[in-house]
Formats: C-alpha cells, sequence, structure tokens
C-alpha cells in the first residue's frame, strides 16, 4: 500500500498535469494553479496525450476532465490505476465534470478518482480540493491487479442517494470510518465567481 504521489506535499511543490479539451477551462485552471504558485503546470487536450506525457514524465497529481475524445477522463484514470503503470498509479485524479449525474459519480469512484469539481469551475473550491488531496490519508490498495483507493468501494453505496452535491471525498470517507450513519450534511452557498452557480458546502 502506498498514499498518493502528492500526499504531505506543499502546492509549491505540485507538478499538476491538467488534461482538458476546452482551452479557456485550461486557462482558468492554469490561473488558479498559479495563485497557488504551484511548481509546474503542464496541459494536455485529451487523456491519450496526458497518459504520453505523464508516462516519460511523471506528475504528482492530476487534474482531467470527464469528457474528451479519444481517451476520456475515465479511461485515462483507468489506465493509470493498472498494476503495469507504476509509477502513475497513485497519482491522485481531480475530475472536472459539468454533468455530475449518479452514473458519473459512480463510474468516477469506482475507476479511481480522488476528487470532484463541478463546472463551471471555482477557485475556491477546486483549492478546497487540492488541499483535501494533499492532506488525503488514504492509501492505493493493490486489487486484482488494479490500485484502488482504500475504503473507496464502501462509500459508492451511501452515494446514490446524495446528489447532486459533490462532497469532498477524503472527508467522507473520515466521516464513514468514525461510524456516522447519516451523511455529510449539505448546505448550498453562492460561488462569488459563477454567478448563481452553487456549491455544496460539507459539514462534518
Amino acid at each position: 500500500m502506498s498514499h498518493n504521489s502528492a500526499y504531505l506535499l506543499n502546492p509549491e511543490s505540485l507538478d499538476v498535469m491538467i488534461a482538458e479539451d476546452a482551452h479557456g477551462m485550461q486557462k482558468i485552471i492554469k490561473s488558479i494553479l498559479s495563485g497557488l504558485d504551484v511548481a509546474r503546470i503542464r496541459t494536455a487536450t485529451d487523456g491519450s496525450a496526458a497518459l504520453s506525457e505523464m508516462l516519460s514524465d511523471p506528475p504528482n497529481l492530476l487534474i482531467t476532465d470527464w469528457v474528451m475524445a479519444p481517451m476520456n477522463g475515465r479511461s485515462l484514470i483507468r489506465t493509470m490505476r493498472s498494476e503495469q503503470m507504476q509509477p502513475l498509479c497513485a497519482i491522485p485524479a481531480i475530475v472536472l465534470s459539468g454533468h455530475p449525474t449518479r452514473a458519473f459519480v459512480k463510474q468516477a469512484m469506482a475507476v479511481g478518482a480522488s476528487q470532484f469539481v463541478t463546472k463551471p469551475v471555482s477557485a475556491k473550491v477546486l483549492c478546497e480540493r487540492i488541499a483535501a488531496v494533499l492532506r488525503d490519508p488514504r492509501e492505493f490498495v493493490l486489487c486484482d491487479g488494479t490500485y484502488v483507493i482504500e475504503g473507496m468501494s464502501d462509500l459508492i453505496p451511501d452515494w446514490q442517494e446524495h446528489l447532486p452535491f459533490l462532497p469532498n471525498l477524503e472527508q467522507w470517507g473520515r466521516a464513514k470510518k468514525r461510524g456516522r450513519d447519516k451523511a455529510p450534511v449539505a448546505k448550498a452557498e453562492s460561488r462569488g465567481d459563477a454567478g448563481d452557480d452553487t456549491e455544496a458546502v460539507w459539514e462534518l
């Protein structure tokens, strides 16, 4: 077992790969990361380009869109989690999606996503998700040739009744590990940079 490759790092030490086919969204994410003084920021327009770059020079954090072609975010993360893909197996993945349906959440969790951010991307929320990855103590466990995040399979059934909000998965996991039967309480909070859109704030 091993922690994610960004565990306990400072933002200034991060090497981030952004897999996103929309150049405007790439710029927004790069701007947010620059505000954190991230050491290195790289971009790719689909999963296959990102995978090729990461194989030759692994980052320690991936931020990926879910819908891309020819390789989408699901295929990218699933490929990375294969036992044969060392050292990419333990790179944490933050997934971006404008349509957080139940099917998306279940699939993303199943393939090994570490965190989620809904589009349009809020700087506040993305920074919170990155901070959660940096302090996430969950380990990657090898299961039938694939690395999975410790405890993630136990969270998937609980998720089915709690959309449309996407919580901080590290907090959700800690709450469940402490034996809470109830899901975290979500309250919608207006985003200062996204008009009337809302993002869930989870109280644990």
